[in-house]
């Protein structure tokens, strides 16, 4: 992308751990305020089991616009682009909806503890 005309720093990370989206947003801020939060990252059943896919597209992507909510400057904006995946599958209903939505990160439970980083 440098070599585009755009001013990057590529680095690379683990979205399902959150000490390593941590340490993103640390580099992120070395260069000032983080002003925007664009995130594709994502697996899929055709690339993983599905303690992966929970551990990155759940988990991780709750725990990175968490965190990213915390440090962004007002007025700020975010964009996550999902895959086709979220629309294989029949919707999960407004009740589960909800539970995903206002449940703390660190309390998920998919029957193993997926803030473990051993695991």
């Amino acid at each position: 992308m440098n070599n585009a005309g755009f001013d990057v720093t590529p680095m690379e990370m683990d979205l399902s751990s959150r000490e390593s989206i941590l340490n993103m947003i640390a580099e992120g801020q070395k260069y000032g305020e983080i002003a925007m939060l664009i995130s594709a990252a994502g697996v899929s059943p055709s690339q993983a089991p599905v303690e992966t896919i929970l551990k990155v597209d759940l988990y991780g992507t709750a725990v990175l616009l968490e965190e990213v909510g915390k440090v962004i400057k007002e007025g700020g904006v975010g964009v996550h682009i999902s895959s086709q995946s979220g629309w294989r599958m029949p919707q999960l209903g407004v009740e589960a909806d909800a539970l995903l939505a206002t449940t703390p990160t660190e309390a998920y439970d998919f029957g193993y503890h997926i803030y473990d980083e051993k695991n």
